[in-house]
């Protein structure tokens, strides 16, 4: 695959006997978390510069990730990395930048650390200022802000609860936080239910529904792309 006459094969490969995950994609590039060499990495992707960064967390094997996330903070124009450990009150942040070093947040995890213990919610949709992880309560989001560094409970409609309904997808769409939902598998005439968190502060989603041409069945997943 190439972006620009860049091949993202070659920037993001990564040796055989390491453990790659994906943590996020935002405004071009691209973050994964890495083990190599029995030492934990983050490594940034900026493939239309072929620039790569890498910085080490201070974090043990031995420690669990429950979460992590990349996203851009508008106001204060920084990218941050943050990693969720179990072991750990706070969390860790990464700002990109001159001088940049791992810190921990004043602020603690609300109760007990609520991230969905599987390896795809680990990481957090990002999307407006925010990251988000999936909850073990279906009808909860945890989010945290990029600037402000605070954590909050997102409630999620009812329609979206993921354990009755299992096509739920959730996104970042027009640059909200969503929730997708399917309707009428097997027709020629799949309905996606578009439900979009419009204020945080206030905890406000709206609903789009529109009609794809195509027939939909059980595995099928939605995703957006960004210009």
């Amino acid at each position: 695959m190439k972006t620009g006459g860049v091949k993202l094969r070659k920037l993001l490969t990564v040796s055989n006997n390491c453990l790659t995950n994906p943590v996020s994609y935002c405004n071009g590039l691209v973050c994964l978390s890495l083990v190599v060499s029995h030492r934990r990495l983050i490594k940034i992707v900026n493939p239309s510069r072929r620039q790569t960064l890498i910085t080490y967390p201070p974090i043990k094997l031995v420690q669990s990730i429950k979460g992590h996330g990349f996203g851009f903070d508008s106001l204060t124009k920084e990218y941050k990395v943050v990693c969720i450990v179990k072991e750990l009150e706070c969390p860790l942040v990464y700002t990109l930048g001159t001088n940049s070093s791992w810190r921990e947040i004043t602020d603690p995890y609300p109760l007990s650390i609520p991230i969905r213990n599987r390896k795809y919610a680990k990481s957090a949709v990002s999307c407006n200022g925010a990251l988000y992880w999936r909850c073990d309560n279906p009808l909860l989001m945890l989010s945290f802000d990029l600037h402000d560094e605070k954590f909050q409970y997102i409630e999620v409609p009812v329609e979206c609860d993921w354990t009755e309904h299992i096509w739920v997808h959730y996104l970042e769409y027009k640059g909200y936080l969503c929730f997708a939902r399917l309707e009428k598998f097997g027709s020629q005439n799949c309905k996606v239910h578009m439900h979009m968190l419009k204020d945080k502060i206030k905890q406000i989603w709206i609903k789009e529904t529109f009609v794809v041409p195509f027939r939909c069945d059980h595995d099928t997943h939605i995703m957006c792309f960004c210009d």
